[in-house]
């Protein structure tokens, strides 16, 4: 299982997350006809953590941007503080049987989006960072 499929696994099994977002979880971006509020994440880099004298580590660190998108700006906060609770300090197995072992995730930083006019949909993103084993 790739580090994307196991994230995706976690988010969408996290019943708090999907209490708000049902399974609009969508990966590098929204399909066109998705019903808010949903959310879209997104690999942004994934480097080899250390190098050893027998060559390169099986430790990664994947940085993933996670986006909120709603109608109302309290349920972005709301859906972003869901995952922070689900993912922030998680290690273990992510993604079930057959899944990615994660040694630490961490919420690095977060901001708000402008409001969007044509969508009428507020947004918030969030970095977090990943250290798993290949």
């Amino acid at each position: 299982m790739y580090i994307e499929q196991a994230l995706f696994s976690k988010l969408d099994g996290t019943s708090a997350i999907t209490a708000l977002v049902g399974h609009r979880i969508e990966y590098i971006r929204a399909r066109q006809d998705v019903k808010s509020p949903y959310i879209v994440f997104q690999k942004i880099s994934d480097i080899p953590k250390a190098k050893t004298l027998d060559g390169a580590s099986p430790l990664q660190e994947a940085r993933f941007q996670i986006s909120v998108f709603a109608s109302s700006y309290k349920t972005c906060k709301d859906i972003a503080d869901a995952i922070q609770t689900a993912i922030d300090g998680f290690k273990g197995t992510m993604g079930g049987t057959g899944g990615v072992s994660v040694g630490d995730c961490a919420h690095d930083n977060d901001n708000d989006l402008p409001y969007d006019e044509p969508t009428q949909l507020f947004g918030i993103e969030a970095d977090y960072l990943i250290i798993y084993t290949r």
